[in-house]
């Protein structure tokens, strides 16, 4: 009995010692892992992900050459317009008033080429209900010579109260407008209202201050002849001299 009972242990010391199925599958898939991998199809997947990849790389990159191609187009159409606008840009006309309280009007060309063609158009409100209570003045212009100044004394506008009537000096008032039309030195046409700057495709122009169909108003004019001056802010030392005809 004892020598069947330590066989009997022996065997059973034996079996523990001895892996298992699971054991033996668990070892070789550790071991072989590797193994069991497709690398033809792991070396597809791969080189799809590499095109993907590249693909969001190369769009990336056109997108901001893109971006910068339209950047840059967008500054050269700035850049052109500004320098298309150059000259208009240094035309312009206001009202000030001296030491004295004496009211002037201004129309300044501040470039060193000529304007053709002006038409400075004044608009004043005579604060009054009676019938056709605003006066419209033109002066017109065949030019203004380069850094140019224009100077009208308000005392010089004068309008009619009736038709054919005697003409009286316009009330001074801050309550007028001012506009001007020209054609610059490659023949483009503009009109300055304010502070605004537009290109015009007619010339003459009817502009915001012309007389509207319905509108009632009463003819100005400018006595006597507008004095002209250098442009003192005209900022080109080598400019031409001040010059304008009428």
């Amino acid at each position: 009995m004892s020598d069947q009972q330590g066989q009997r242990r022996q065997r059973a010391l034996m079996a523990q010692r001895r892996p298992g199925p699971r054991r033996v599958r668990a070892r070789q898939q550790a071991r072989r892992w590797w193994s069991r991998i497709d690398w033809g199809k792991a070396g597809t997947i791969f080189t799809i992900i590499v095109g993907i990849a590249s693909l969001l790389l190369t769009g990336i990159a056109t997108y901001y050459g893109a971006a910068v191609s339209k950047g840059q187009l967008d500054q050269s159409r700035e850049d052109a317009d500004r320098k298309e606008r150059e000259q208009a840009m240094r035309v312009a006309t206001w009202m000030d008033h001296d030491g004295d309280g004496v009211r002037y009007l201004h129309l300044m060309n501040r470039s060193p080429d000529p304007i053709a063609w002006a038409f400075w158009d004044i608009k004043v409100d005579l604060g009054t209900s009676s019938f056709g209570n605003r006066v419209f003045i033109r002066e017109a212009l065949s030019g203004l010579g380069p850094c140019s100044e224009m100077v009208i004394n308000w005392t010089a506008l004068e309008y009619q109260e009736k038709w054919g009537g005697k003409y009286q000096k316009v009330p001074e008032t801050d309550a007028m407008q001012m506009a001007v039309a020209f054609t610059d030195r490659n023949g483009t046409a503009w009109e300055r209202y304010g502070g605004r700057l537009t290109e015009i495709t007619d010339f003459p122009h009817v502009g915001p201050l012309e007389r509207q169909p319905n509108e009632k108003v009463r003819i100005g004019r400018i006595s006597g002849r507008p004095s002209l001056e250098r442009a003192a802010s005209c900022g080109y030392e080598d400019a031409p001299g001040a010059g304008a005809t009428q």
